[in-house]
């Protein structure tokens, strides 16, 4: 049960946007990201490798939003940054390691982007819990694994998502 709502908590951005129905193209596609991680999770029911899912997923989230947050060409250099670090974390950690250092560079990515635009309001600072805190408890778990750190990540999680959801609810015209 538990595992079913850390899934679809996911999904909660999109619904909120859906039930307030902003003009802004940017706000879907930064709450895409969070679609992006239910998309995972749905990989991993119905029988894709959880590996696989795991290294696209990160890489994926950066990719939407520096391509919406950056000018092309700066979005362009930052997310071939992160490709680069996808792979040299995957020869390094190997596919079975951590992925710690891929989603250190991905969700890092985010943050640094994030972080100087104080003009998202309070969808800045919901990208920034569920990015930069969910890297810091992701690298918790990833170092102590177990049901105390996976619910540490989750509650991250959820406190990103909840609070995008304010921000839709306060901001989304």
């Amino acid at each position: 049960m538990i595992f079913e709502v850390a899934h679809h908590m996911a999904l909660l951005p999109a619904l909120a946007l859906a039930w307030r129905r902003p003009r802004e193209s940017a706000l879907w596609w930064l709450a895409g990201v969070f679609v992006v991680a239910w998309l995972a999770d749905w990989g991993k029911h119905v029988g894709v490798d959880p590996l696989l899912t795991s290294w696209v997923y990160p890489i994926s989230q950066a990719g939407i939003v520096l391509a919406v947050l950056l000018p092309r060409r700066l979005a362009l250099m930052a997310f071939g940054a992160v490709m680069v670090l996808g792979v040299l974390a995957l020869l390094w950690e190997g596919e079975r390691g951590p992925d710690l250092l891929l989603r250190a560079g991905a969700w890092g990515a985010i943050v640094a982007t994030v972080w100087t635009r104080a003009d998202l309001g309070l969808f800045r600072t919901a990208l920034l819990v569920y990015f930069g805190l969910g890297l810091l408890a992701w690298g918790a778990y990833t170092t102590v694994p177990g049901w105390s750190t996976w619910g540490v990540y989750q509650i991250v999680r959820l406190a990103g998502i909840l609070l995008f959801c304010v921000a839709v609810k306060r901001e989304a015209r």
